[in-house]
C-alpha cells in the first residue's frame, strides 16, 4: 500500500480502549499497512494519545476538531434535547479536510478486524459501505427525518451504515468538508433521529456502493444480515459493536447482561472482541517489561544480558 492512503477515525477518553482494539486489529489484519492513521479528537489528553501510539508501535496523526465544526455540533445539540447526542458522532467530517490522500477509510472505534480488507482501498465507487438496519430489512428512510419508511419515490433508498465507509478521494468533490459543515445547522436536524448516518447519506445519496455486509457486520443486526445475505458471524471480515452498550464498558455492560436477556445477546462476538483486547494488553505489557529490563541492564529469564537501550 502507498502512504496515499489513510485510515481515519474518532476517539474520546471514553472510546480509547475500543479504539486501540479497533486500531490494533486492523494492524494485525494488514501487517504490510504502510498508509497514515489519522485520528480526530477534541482535547484528548496528551497521555491518551502517547498511549495510543505506544501501544501500537507506529505513529498516529492526530487532528484536532476545527472550532467551525465545535460551534456547528453545539447548535445543533441545543435542539435535540430529547436524543442523546454525543458531539464526537460528527467528527468525521474533520476527515474531509485532510490533504494528501487519494483512498481513505473511515472506521468506527467500536469495530473489530477479523480480516484483511485490501480490496477497499482500490476499489473505483466514490463511496463504499454496507446496508444499514433498515436497508436491510428492505425499507427506505425519510429524506428529512430519517426515519424507516417504506420504499417510495423521494426517499432515501439503498441508505448504508457509516461504521466503516471507504472513500475514493479523488471523486469527492474539494469542497465536501464545506459542504458538510453547512448542513449542520439546527433547522436540519431539529427533527432527525440520527447523526452521523443522515449526513452521509444525505449528502453522497445515489452516489454510494453497497457492499457486502462481510466489510461492517453489525452484530445488533445479525438476524437481518442472515437473511438479507446468507452470512453468519464467522463469514464477517469486520464485526461492528452498534449496540449502545459497547464492550469496554464495563459497568453498562453488567446491567445490559440481565438476567433472562443474555439469549438475544451476541456473546459470541464480544469473546472474540475480548480476546482480542487481552492479546493486545498482554503484547503491551510485555514490551514495556522488556524495555524495563534493557534499560537496567537485566538478565532475561534465559540467563542472557539484555544490553541497556541504545
Amino acid at each position: 500500500m502507498s502512504s496515499s492512503r489513510c485510515l481515519f477515525t474518532v476517539t474520546t477518553p471514553r472510546f480509547v480502549p475500543g479504539t486501540l482494539v479497533m486500531l490494533g486489529s486492523f494492524l494485525s489484519a494488514h501487517p504490510a499497512f504502510d498508509g497514515d492513521i489519522a485520528v480526530a479528537h477534541n482535547r484528548l489528553p496528551r497521555r491518551l494519545r502517547e498511549l495510543l501510539c505506544g501501544a501500537l508501535c507506529r505513529p498516529i496523526r492526530f487532528v484536532s476538531v476545527s472550532a467551525a465544526l465545535r460551534e456547528r455540533v453545539a447548535a445543533v445539540q441545543s435542539v435535540r434535547s430529547r436524543w442523546r447526542l454525543p458531539a464526537a458522532c460528527f467528527y468525521f467530517v474533520e476527515a474531509f479536510r485532510l490533504r494528501g490522500y487519494d483512498r481513505l477509510l473511515y472506521c468506527d472505534s467500536d469495530l473489530l478486524f477479523r480480516g484483511a480488507v485490501d480490496e477497499l482501498f482500490d476499489a473505483e465507487g466514490e463511496l463504499l459501505a454496507a446496508r444499514d438496519g433498515p436497508a436491510l430489512a428492505g425499507m427506505c428512510r425519510d429524506a428529512t427525518t430519517f426515519a424507516p419508511a417504506g420504499c417510495a419515490q423521494g426517499l432515501l433508498a439503498d441508505t448504508f451504515n457509516c461504521g466503516l465507509v471507504a472513500f475514493n478521494l479523488q471523486r469527492v468533490d474539494a469542497n465536501c468538508y464545506d459542504r458538510l459543515l453547512s448542513q449542520l445547522r439546527p433547522e436540519v436536524f431539529r427533527q432527525v433521529g440520527s447523526t452521523d448516518g443522515f449526513l452521509l447519506n444525505k449528502s453522497f445519496a445515489g452516489r454510494q456502493t453497497l457492499i457486502s455486509s462481510t466489510y461492517n457486520y453489525l452484530v445488533g443486526d445479525a438476524a437481518n444480515i442472515r437473511a438479507r445475505e446468507g452470512l453468519r458471524l464467522e463469514d464477517a471480515k469486520v464485526l461492528h459493536f452498534n449496540n449502545r452498550v459497547k464492550p469496554w464498558l464495563a459497568d453498562e455492560m453488567l446491567l445490559w447482561a440481565t438476567p433472562g436477556n443474555m439469549r438475544t445477546r451476541p456473546a459470541a462476538a464480544f469473546k472474540l472482541w475480548y480476546a482480542e483486547y487481552a492479546d493486545l494488553l498482554a503484547e503491551i505489557h510485555v514490551r514495556q517489561l522488556a524495555g524495563a529490563m534493557r534499560a537496567a541492564g537485566i538478565r532475561s529469564p534465559r540467563g542472557k544480558r539484555i544490553p541497556p537501550a541504545g
